[in-house]
């Protein structure tokens, strides 16, 4: 999910870039069609990332924090208690 999070963020970044860079006959369709594109991902990002934190919410409650150590392994968070 955070792969997918992160690709269209970088989608966005890249219609902007290459919504200013069309030039030719074609140029103010390709500038629109770019220019909706790019404005379409920021709502995007917004659902894919609420989607990720509500899938880690859902995870935690299950039976506490863990993540991937890079070594295939796995590392517990600890919950402390505040007072």
């Amino acid at each position: 999910m955070n792969k997918t999070l992160a690709e269209t963020q970088m989608l966005h970044a890249l219609y902007k870039k290459h919504h200013w860079l069309v030039r030719g006959a074609a140029f103010h369709q390709l500038h629109l069609l770019l220019d909706t594109h790019a404005n379409r991902q920021p709502e995007l990002v917004d659902l894919l990332a609420e989607r990720a934190q509500s899938r880690s919410r859902a995870a935690g409650a299950r039976g506490g924090e863990r993540r991937l150590d890079g070594q295939g392994g796995r590392t517990r968070t600890r919950c402390t208690a505040s007072s």
